[in-house]
């Protein structure tokens, strides 16, 4: 999957040579479901939104305010939200429980080995290992 920013044109390839246009949609972010390729939930102007069918139509969840999402097991749908909020979901994005919170404007997100991993806007990184109630600088 790719997401063009400025047309707003999510993008799909099997081959990674040649691509196809999916729905158009405004996005701060998306994740891909690793049990199912074919789902994604992404963070938007509408809140947080689901597509089943690759990108070609998406489904309102809530108006959760969310700026970035991560997605390593098919029960730990991690988010950022736009006020840094650490929030998880086990149900693909229907409900949300906060967890914790980033010092600082988060700007890119990653889990790896069950640590949360956070870039903020005044370039620290910083990781996590309890689900975001503490966080350590790395950098």
């Amino acid at each position: 999957y790719g997401y063009n920013s400025v047309s707003g044109q999510l993008m799909v390839s099997a081959d990674k040579k040649t691509w196809e246009n999916r729905g158009q949609v405004t996005l701060r972010d998306f994740a891909v479901s690793p049990d199912d390729p074919d789902t994604l939930v992404a963070s938007g102007e509408r809140g947080v939104i689901r597509s089943t069918d690759r990108g070609s139509t998406w489904k309102n969840l809530d108006d959760t305010a969310v700026m970035l999402l991560d997605w390593p097991a098919g029960d730990r749908l991690w988010a950022i939200g736009i006020n840094g909020e650490v929030m998880r979901s086990a149900d693909g994005g229907d409900t949300w429980s906060n967890l914790g919170s980033v010092d600082g404007v988060a700007t890119a997100f990653a889990v790896q080995d069950n640590a949360l991993h956070v870039a903020t806007q005044d370039g620290r990184i910083q990781r996590s290992t309890d689900d975001g109630k503490t966080w350590d600088a790395l950098y």
